[in-house]
């Protein structure tokens, strides 16, 4: 019965994240860019381009490319073209990622 409902990749990302976790997300990493970076930054960033970012982190986990730049999804060809739409966010989906990998692997360090 779930199988029908899910008829692309949108629908099975917001499965696992839905809008009330997304909101919840956004306000916390606002809260945290204040709080450590002394900076509102992150309040520049809506919650459809965090919705985005993390669908980016999910299909990177998914295909096995943990290592993998994020900038090559943008690259022609590339995870047949999910990054067309938000081709103007490279520079932040950057950033993003080097401040959620700093706190993601700090206790490996």
């Amino acid at each position: 019965m779930t199988e029908r409902l899910i008829q692309d990749a949108q629908t099975a990302f917001l499965c696992v994240v839905d809008a009330e976790m997304l909101i919840s997300i956004h306000g916390c990493s606002v809260a945290e860019a204040r709080t450590v970076l002394g900076d509102d930054s992150s309040s520049h960033m809506s919650v459809d381009e965090l919705n985005a970012f993390l669908a980016l982190v999910y299909v990177r986990e998914v295909k096995g490319g943990r290592n993998m730049e994020l900038s090559s999804f943008w690259l022609p060809g590339m995870y047949d073209g999910i990054c067309r739409a938000i081709n103007t966010q490279t520079e932040m989906f950057r950033e993003l990622n080097r401040r959620l990998d700093v706190i993601l692997t700090q206790d490996r360090r």
